[in-house]
């Protein structure tokens, strides 16, 4: 019987260990995703023929409506 409760303890620390190491890679993908779609985004409004385009940011909207809308009013 003690053996049996050393085994589970021994399997159930060994299943924790791997589920943290899975949310930690998990994590550190999303991150680099993150990263590289934040990158793209930025060359793609750097190299846009659009000019309003470099002032885009993100306050309230989801797609840099706001810095846009900002750069405009600054402008007039």
């Amino acid at each position: 019987m003690v053996f049996g409760q050393v085994l589970r303890r021994i399997r159930h620390a060994a299943t924790r260990q791997l589920l943290t190491e899975s949310r930690a890679q998990t994590r550190l993908m999303h991150n680099q995703h993150d990263f590289l779609l934040d990158m793209k985004w930025a060359m793609a409004a750097r190299d846009s023929q659009n000019p309003l385009n470099r002032f885009g940011a993100k306050f309230f909207s989801q797609s840099d409506e706001d810095g846009i809308t900002l750069e405009i009013i600054r402008r007039l």
